[in-house]
């Protein structure tokens, strides 16, 4: 259901204060993970200008079992 996954996701990261991209990227994942009971999840975050104008900083967290 990406709604009830987008809906999680926009309270979640709204009511978040983090200095490292990384570190909200692993929560964003344990919240799916542990609260949607989604087994594998993928998540690509980045924040853009974190370094400088145009420049983005951004990471890939996967973590779970795939199924099938």
């Amino acid at each position: 259901d990406y709604k009830a996954v987008s809906k999680r996701l926009k309270a979640f990261v709204g009511a978040s204060r983090f200095e490292l991209v990384e570190t909200l990227a692993e929560r964003c994942v344990a919240v799916l993970r542990e609260e949607l009971g989604i087994p594998w999840v993928r998540l690509s975050l980045n924040k853009p200008g974190a370094i400088g104008e145009g420049i983005d900083v951004g990471v890939v967290v996967e973590r779970g079992r795939r199924i099938g």
